[in-house]
């Protein structure tokens, strides 16, 4: 992955972001969230793998947009009409928590679900 150009992204949003702001990258066992917000969006990619079967919504090059619900929640659906996946993002003090509904075309075989769950703040 390139962390570069995507910590460019967080970098410049950061300066921006209010005190609240969700900006930062997130981790879990077998995955991880990178989330720049600006305003009433975040920016955002995220990554799970299971074995060797990945999990991807965004790229680092293309991270895909939610919008900010309100101070603790942002959604994402995908602009495709055929595509109903669904993200939502449940942002607590030094944790995301991220619940999916019909992503499986996201995933491959063995690793579909495995974005949800609870990322921890990475320091």
């Amino acid at each position: 992955m390139n962390k570069f150009l995507f910590g460019g992204l967080l970098l410049a949003i950061a300066g921006a972001a209010s005190a609240g702001s969700v900006t930062g990258a997130y981790s879990k066992t077998n995955g991880e969230i990178l989330i720049a917000q600006d305003g009433g969006q975040a920016a955002f990619y995220i990554n799970s793998v299971v074995d060797m079967h990945p999990c991807q919504v965004g790229s680092d090059e293309e991270p895909v947009v939610a919008n900010i619900v309100d101070e603790h929640r942002a959604v994402w659906t995908s602009e495709d009409a055929e595509d109903r996946c669904v993200i939502l993002l449940t942002f607590s003090p030094s944790m995301v928590t991220v619940k999916t509904k019909d992503c499986d075309s996201y995933c491959g075989m063995n690793a579909i679900g495995s974005m949800d769950g609870s990322y921890q703040l990475s320091k």
